[in-house]
């Protein structure tokens, strides 16, 4: 059954601006995404509280191990979250070419 083209018409917000296709999976993908970039607050927590620790008295060598310890985890988290955060914007950039809804 095809639909009249002249009662086509658009859904659209209060304003009228035209609503875009956007899927529940859609959203649980970009959910997803933001929960992975979430999943390193315990880490980087770890990272600050050894960088805020300046009260207690200097020992060289567990300083050294401690240093070289967060800055793989800093590497890790950093690659990932530039890789997090690339995927988040073309997430983002594939939603805004969505087609908008006909009714």
């Amino acid at each position: 059954m095809e639909l009249d083209t002249d009662k086509v018409k658009e859904l659209a917000t209060i304003k009228n601006q035209p609503i875009k296709i956007i899927s529940y999976q859609d959203l649980l993908l970009l959910n997803d995404t933001i929960d992975q970039i979430h999943s390193w607050i315990a880490t980087l927590s770890l990272i600050n509280n050894f960088f805020a620790n300046s009260k207690n008295p200097l020992n060289k060598k567990k300083i050294i191990k401690e240093f070289h310890a967060n800055s793989y985890l800093f590497a890790t988290f950093y690659e990932d979250f530039l890789l997090r955060t690339t995927t988040l914007e073309k997430q983002i950039k594939d939603l805004k070419a969505r087609p908008k809804v006909r009714i």
